[in-house]
C-alpha cells in the first residue's frame, strides 16, 4: 500500500514540476505525457497494478483541468493493453520502456480525443502538436525511468502481500 501511495505521489511531483517548468518557458511547448510514462512504468513492473494507473490518470486530470475521469479511463485502458502486451517481460533496462513511449503516447492522445468526441463535435487536435508532445515524452522517458526506479528502490520486494496467495505461479 505504501508503494502504491508513494508511486501516485511521485507522479504528482513529476506533473507539478512539469507544469511549473512549462509555465515559465517563454515559448509554448506541448506538454509531455509524464502521467503516461508512469502508467507505462506500472504496466512493465508487475507489483504495480490497475489501481495505480487509474490513480495516476485521475491525478493528471486534477492538475491539467481535463474532464475528471478522462485521463483515468484512458490511462487504465492503456495500462491493461500494455500489461497484456508485456506479459512476462522483466524490466531491467529501459530499452522497451523508451521504445513503447512514442506509440503509447500517440494512442493516449487518440483515445482521449475519441472519448471527447462522444460528447459532441469539437475541433480536432493539431497532428504536429500531438507528434511534438509524443517526441517530448520519448525524450523524458529515460530520465523518468531511472528516477522512478531509484525512488521506488526502497519498496522492492514489497508487492501485494494480501493477494499473493491468489496468484498462480
Amino acid at each position: 500500500m505504501r508503494r502504491a501511495l508513494f508511486f501516485v505521489f511521485l507522479c504528482w511531483v513529476y506533473l507539478f514540476i512539469e507544469g511549473s517548468a512549462l509555465a515559465f518557458l517563454p515559448w509554448d511547448l506541448p506538454p509531455p505525457a509524464l502521467a503516461l510514462l508512469m502508467v507505462l512504468y506500472a504496466a512493465l513492473n508487475p507489483p504495480l497494478g490497475p489501481f495505480e494507473a487509474l490513480s495516476v490518470g485521475l491525478v493528471a486530470d486534477l492538475l491539467s483541468g481535463a474532464p475528471f475521469g478522462l485521463g483515468g479511463l484512458s490511462k487504465l485502458l492503456l495500462f491493461l493493453a500494455l500489461r497484456r502486451f508485456a506479459y512476462g517481460v522483466e524490466m531491467q533496462k529501459p530499452f522497451l520502456f523508451v521504445l513503447l513511449a512514442f506509440p503509447a503516447s500517440l494512442a493516449d492522445i487518440l483515445l482521449q480525443e475519441a472519448v471527447l468526441l462522444l460528447g459532441g463535435p469539437r475541433p480536432p487536435i493539431d497532428p504536429l502538436w500531438a507528434i511534438a508532445s509524443s517526441g517530448l515524452t520519448v525524450a523524458l522517458a529515460w530520465p523518468v525511468f531511472y528516477l522512478t526506479r531509484r525512488a521506488l528502490r526502497p519498496f522492492e520486494g514489497k508487492g501485494r502481500e494480501v493477494f499473493s496467495g491468489l496468484v498462480r505461479e
